[in-house]
C-alpha cells in the first residue's frame, strides 16, 4: 500500500484530529485557547491540501471550515480577558470536532468511489496507527 495514497493519508489525518480533541470541552480554560487554535488551524491546512487533491473546491473548504484568528496574549489577564480566551478554546475544540467530522465524510467518499474493501480500509487503519505508548 502506498502510504501516501488518499486513503492513508486522511487515516492519518483523522487519528491526528481524533487526538486533539478534548475529551471534556466543560474543562476546557483560557490557558487551553492558544493550544487548540494553533492545532485546529494547522490540521486544518492539512486536511485542506488533502482535499485539494481529491480535486474539491478550496472555496468550498474555506467557507466551511475557515481558519481561526491566531491567538494573542492580552495585556492583563482580568475576568473578561479569561472569559474570552476560555470562549476561544471552547470555538477551537468546536471546530477541531467539525473538522473530524470532515475528514470521516472525506475518508467514505474515498471509499465509495474507489470501491475500496472493508479490509482494505481495516489495512489501512493499522498502518495509520500511531505505536504503542506514543500520545
Amino acid at each position: 500500500m502506498d502510504f501516501n495514497e488518499p486513503l492513508p493519508k486522511l487515516l492519518r489525518l483523522r487519528g491526528m484530529v481524533a487526538r486533539s480533541v478534548p475529551p471534556d470541552e466543560a474543562k476546557l480554560a483560557n490557558t487551553d485557547a492558544h493550544a487548540l487554535t494553533g492545532a485546529y488551524n494547522r490540521l486544518r491546512t492539512a486536511v485542506r491540501d488533502c482535499a485539494v487533491e481529491l480535486d474539491l473546491a478550496a472555496e468550498e473548504f474555506d467557507a466551511v471550515l475557515p481558519a481561526l484568528n491566531e491567538v494573542t496574549e492580552p495585556p492583563r489577564m482580568d475576568p473578561t480577558n479569561m472569559a474570552i480566551l476560555t470562549s476561544t478554546a471552547k470555538t477551537a475544540a468546536t471546530s477541531l470536532r467539525s473538522l473530524a467530522g470532515y475528514v470521516e465524510g472525506l475518508i467514505e467518499a474515498v471509499v465509495l468511489e474507489e470501491e475500496v474493501s472493508m479490509e482494505q480500509v481495516q489495512a489501512a487503519r493499522e498502518a495509520a496507527r500511531q505505536p504503542p505508548g506514543f500520545r
